[in-house]
């Protein structure tokens, strides 16, 4: 079972997961790209669109690997 103090940081955030084609889909239904770089290297803390604290999932090309 999660703590419930990381459940509420889970709750209270949105996740942006990348793509083959880099672009970020996020939890909460849109989508963003950046010209380099990843959201913590373009220093992004929250989500643009709904202003949840934001969780980046960067694309991981041996995770994909068939």
């Amino acid at each position: 079972m999660i703590p419930r103090k990381k459940r509420v940081a889970i709750e209270d955030s949105c996740l942006w997961v990348e793509d083959s084609d880099g672009i970020w889909n996020t939890n909460c239904g849109e989508i963003f790209e950046f010209n380099e770089g990843t959201p913590s290297e373009n220093k992004a803390r929250f989500c643009l669109y709904c202003g949840k604290s934001l969780i980046a999932d960067a694309y991981d090309e041996a995770d994909n690997d068939e």
